[in-house]
C-alpha cells in the first residue's frame, strides 16, 4: 500500500473577500507525479505555498508525511521551487548550495551529474549567469536535497527547449526515487505529459478534473 505524503483536507483561500479556491480535498502518494493545472489565477501558487506553510490558509489542515503543518515549526520532508530566483546573486553556486543544503541531507551524485551536464562551475557567479543558467542551477540545487515532497511552480519560464529535456530528465530520476512524489505547476503541459501519473485541475475554486494519466492515455493518444 502506498504511503500517503501529502493529505490536504477541506482547504480554502481568500483573496480580500473572493475565494480563491474552497473546501479543496486531495492525497498525493510516494512516487507519484502530479500536473496541478488551471488558468491564470485559478490559485495553483497559492496552493503551493499553503502545502509548503509558507502561507496559512482561512480554512482547512495540510498534512505532510502524517505531520499536521505549524507555521511555527520548519518540515524538512517538503521544498518549493519558486518561478522566480531566491538565490544570493552576489555569491556563488557553491556558497548558495551550502546555504540551501544547510538543514537537510543531499544527493552529491545527483548535483554534481546535473552541473556537469549544464556545464556549471561550483565557483560561477549567480549574477554572472544568465537567467535560464540561474534557473537550472537553482532546480539542481533544491532537487539534490533529501525530501519526501518535491514542489515546482512553473519551472521552465526561462529555460530553453535543450535544458528543458533536462529538467525532464531530471524529475524522472527523481520520481524513480519511490519514497518521493512530485507536484508541479506548468502551463507547458506538453513538456511534462511523459513524466506526469496524475492530473489535478483547479477551475473557479474547486478541483473540476482529478484523473491519473494511465487512464487518460487510454482515452486519448496525447493530453492536448
Amino acid at each position: 500500500m502506498n504511503n500517503i505524503l501529502v493529505e490536504v483536507s477541506n482547504l480554502s483561500s481568500k483573496s480580500k473577500k473572493k475565494y480563491i479556491y474552497k473546501d479543496i480535498n486531495f492525497k498525493v502518494s510516494d512516487g507519484e507525479v502530479i500536473g496541478l493545472l488551471g488558468h491564470n489565477g485559478a490559485g495553483k501558487s497559492t496552493m503551493l505555498r499553503n502545502i509548503a506553510n509558507l502561507e496559512i490558509p482561512q480554512i482547512g489542515e495540510v498534512f505532510i508525511n502524517g505531520q499536521k503543518n505549524d507555521i511555527n515549526q520548519l518540515n524538512k520532508n517538503i521544498i518549493l521551487i519558486p518561478d522566480d530566483i531566491i538565490l544570493f546573486k552576489n555569491l556563488s553556486i557553491k556558497q548558495n548550495f551550502e546555504i540551501v543544503s544547510a538543514n537537510h541531507k543531499f544527493d552529491q551524485v545527483f548535483y554534481k551529474e546535473y552541473m556537469n551536464k549544464i556545464k556549471l562551475k561550483d565557483d560561477d557567479i549567480i549574477n554572472q549567469l544568465s537567467k535560464g543558467n540561474q534557473e537550472i542551477a537553482q532546480l539542481i540545487m533544491f532537487l539534490a536535497l533529501d525530501v519526501k515532497v518535491v514542489m515546482l511552480d512553473e519551472p521552465f519560464s526561462a529555460i530553453d527547449i535543450f535544458r528543458r529535456e533536462i529538467i525532464i530528465k531530471m524529475l524522472i530520476d527523481i520520481s524513480l526515487k519511490k519514497d518521493k512524489c512530485i507536484i508541479i505547476t506548468t502551463h507547458l503541459i506538453n513538456e511534462i505529459e511523459g513524466v506526469l501519473t496524475r492530473i489535478v485541475y483547479l477551475h473557479e475554486t474547486e478541483i473540476i478534473f482529478d484523473q491519473e494519466m494511465d487512464q487518460i492515455r487510454q482515452e486519448a493518444d496525447t493530453l492536448f
